[in-house]
């Protein structure tokens, strides 16, 4: 199966008809295809503070996630997240990535 999902970049793009198009040579192959539908958004204030406050906030208000800023870099979004495990999750935004930074220290060796 072939999942598309529509999102922004695609609306910027104006992608959409040749996304059609696209489905419709699948679908005559045979390859089913499954279009998600956005059904609603949110808008989120994303206050600054550490991932520990964004942690009992999450809880306070009794929500799965939290978007938040970090004080130190008020420009990164970050996300907390509850795992189907009972834990927690983080998700920050960034300039660099882990990977590049370990890639490249691997490179410096």
């Amino acid at each position: 199966k072939v999942v598309i999902v529509p999102g922004y970049g695609m609306a910027v793009a104006q992608a959409q008809h040749d996304v059609h198009a696209l489905a419709d040579v699948l679908e005559a192959k045979g390859i089913e295809g499954v279009t998600p539908d956005v059904i609603r958004t949110d808008e989120f204030l994303a206050k600054p503070m550490k991932v520990e406050e964004a942690l009992m906030q999450m809880d306070l208000l009794n929500n799965d996630f939290l978007v938040f800023t970090r004080p130190e870099s008020p420009e990164d979004v970050s996300v907390v997240y509850r795992r189907k495990d009972g834990n927690f999750g983080l998700i920050q935004a960034g300039n660099d990535s882990v990977v590049a930074k370990k890639e490249s220290a691997s490179a410096a060796k």
